[in-house]
């Protein structure tokens, strides 16, 4: 005897049976299929296509958002990243600003080593390529006369090299045989 379905419960009923013996549903004479078909058939009429379609694009949009998001600050950083050129400039404005700055301050230790610092003055300050600096100045004698003065600065060091009595350093020679940047206006003291 082949089983039919029961439609109240679901219960697995005799072929010939008029009521189902689990409900007391009335069984009709046509064959209902078998319980595992109905289940399949509900489970798949009732699937949720809708909600994990608008899931999947918005799992989509987030990723596009993050990559484009991404691209974005690549093609900023590169925007504001310094090209080689212009931090060589950077660099080389850094050195020659230190320069001066050491220029500067040798006319200070200059002045500050005269015994009359009202007759000081610096006449020509020259800044090398090698960052030597180059000084001729002047300073008032004892007599109330001026007396013409050389003095180098090396960029290795914080010592002075000046003239004395009238005869110029090495260093001094050095200076009148290269050329450099005149700073004069920027290290006379004032």
């Amino acid at each position: 005897m082949a089983l039919i379905t029961c439609p109240q419960c679901g219960a697995e009923v005799g072929e010939g049976e008029r009521v189902c013996p689990s409900c007391g549903a009335a069984m009709s004479k046509t064959a209902s299929p078998p319980a595992a078909a109905v289940t399949e058939k509900k489970s798949l009429g009732s699937f949720p296509v809708l909600p994990v379609l608008v899931g999947a694009l918005l799992i989509v949009g987030v990723i596009a958002a993050v990559w484009f998001a991404h691209q974005h600050k690549k093609a900023a950083d590169a925007a504001m990243a310094p090209s080689a050129e212009m931090r060589e400039r950077g660099d080389a404005d850094a050195k020659r600003h230190d320069a001066i700055r050491r220029a500067v301050l040798g006319s200070i230790m200059l002045h500050d080593a005269q015994l009359n610092t009202d007759g000081y003055g610096v006449d020509r300050a020259m800044l090398m390529e090698d960052g030597t600096v180059c000084y001729s100045y002047h300073t008032r004698n004892p007599s109330g006369g001026t007396d013409a003065k050389t003095a180098v600065l090396l960029p290795d060091r914080q010592v002075l090299h000046a003239d004395v009595g009238g005869e110029q350093t090495d260093e001094a020679k050095s200076c009148a045989q290269q050329t450099g940047t005149d700073v004069t206006a920027r290290v006379r003291l004032r």
